[in-house]
């Protein structure tokens, strides 16, 4: 499946609405907001090939109250890219990684918490993200271990991510040339989790205001590269900075009333499973705040799978399961912070395959070491 959907990416790039302009950030409730470690400004001068600049990642939610002790940040998958301005200033890599307090779901057993490196915007270096409508795949899942509640005295800025961009090559040092470091979200209705004024909120929730970008990060070649390089003699950069993309999927979901253990829109009913399973996959459905569960209890399926209480197949029945309650459309009428433990509950379950496929037992193999590795 992955092939075809890299494969539509580019129809995407071609047919898709543009985000347009950023406007000012008091409008946002949910602003990404690229930062230079250890500087205040967002100016980088590149002095040579294989510099690294370190960037610190931030979401920051803005409700209409004042308090900040009712803001929260559950999860998000942002990408980051590294379009040109006039030519460029250079070309570079980018690289990311989620912070302590958002590395719930970063192991190296689960892929689909990981970003891929690839060209989103045309200029041969590597950035990261989705650009696929109603998918992540590609950006990075940054996932709070607990309750990530903003400090009370101070507004709720989120450090979600680390990042580094590696210059690759050097393009223009025209005064007007840049390359700009930006994030963006992809078009799915839960590529962000927040609590707002007390409130669940997604990203394609209507009610949460739109979601919005800070000032880029902007990369600038050293004045002493002025007349050693050509000059841009290309037409003026007409200002369009945001990579096009389609609008959140399910753009308001409401949630049912009265949610039950099996909510309604989850497929119906279980698939036959062993009892660690189904006892395992009921409490996930069944606790009132998907929050409070640790990351023992999502490395216990690993645990099943190494001393040999469920099999492979079982895994992959069971994750199917959860990828149907993802992808059926009645999912608009998913409780937020339901639908964010059907995301997780599908990144760890995401490296077993269909049953009877080849890659089968190689990626069972590889859970049970990743299982070995944590010491179990």
């Amino acid at each position: 499946m992955l092939p075809a959907v890299r494969r539509a990416a580019v129809a995407v790039l071609v047919c898709c609405l543009a985000l347009g302009a950023v406007a000012p950030p008091a409008a946002a409730t949910l602003i990404l907001d690229v930062r230079v470690s250890g500087q205040a400004g967002k100016d980088v001068w590149i002095t040579h090939v294989g510099q690294t600049v370190n960037l610190d990642l931030y979401a920051c939610i803005r409700g209409s109250n004042t308090l900040y002790t009712d803001e929260e940040l559950r999860s998000i998958k942002p990408g980051l890219y590294s379009p040109n301005v006039n030519g460029g200033a250079v070309l570079g890599n980018l690289w990311a990684w989620a912070t302590p307090r958002f590395s719930s779901l970063s192991r190296e057993d689960l892929p689909a918490s990981k970003p891929v490196q690839r060209d989103l915007d045309g200029d041969v270096d590597l950035d990261f993200g989705c650009l696929e409508p109603d998918s992540w795949y590609g950006s990075l899942y940054c996932r709070a271990w607990d309750v990530a509640w903003a400090d009370p005295a101070t507004p709720a800025d989120f450090h979600v991510a680390g990042a580094t961009f590696t210059v690759t090559g050097l393009l223009y040092a025209d005064p007007g040339s840049a390359t700009l470091i930006r994030p963006f979200l992809p078009a799915y209705w839960l590529a962000a989790l927040w609590m707002e004024d007390g409130e669940a909120r997604t990203y394609g929730d209507t009610r949460a205001g739109v979601v919005q970008y800070a000032d880029p990060v902007r990369l600038r070649l050293a004045p002493e590269f002025e007349g050693l390089l050509p000059p841009y003699l290309g037409p003026p950069d007409p200002g369009l900075e945001l990579l096009p993309t389609p609008p959140p999927r399910n753009a308001n979901p409401v949630p049912p009333p009265n949610p039950g253990p099996l909510p309604p829109w989850a497929p119906q009913p279980l698939p036959p499973l062993s009892w660690p399973l189904e006892y395992w996959i009921l409490q996930a459905l069944e606790t009132p705040d998907p929050a409070s569960l640790s990351q023992d209890f999502f490395d216990m399926p690993y645990f099943f799978l190494e001393n040999g209480y469920v099999t492979v197949a079982e895994l992959s029945v069971l994750r199917d399961w959860v990828h149907a309650a993802l992808a059926d459309d009645s999912a608009s009428r998913m409780d937020p912070l339901a639908a964010g433990l059907y995301e997780d509950l599908m990144a760890t379950l995401s490296p077993f395959p269909e049953p009877g496929t080849l890659a089968l037992l190689v990626l069972g193999a590889a859970a049970l070491g990743g299982a070995r590795r944590r010491g179990r």
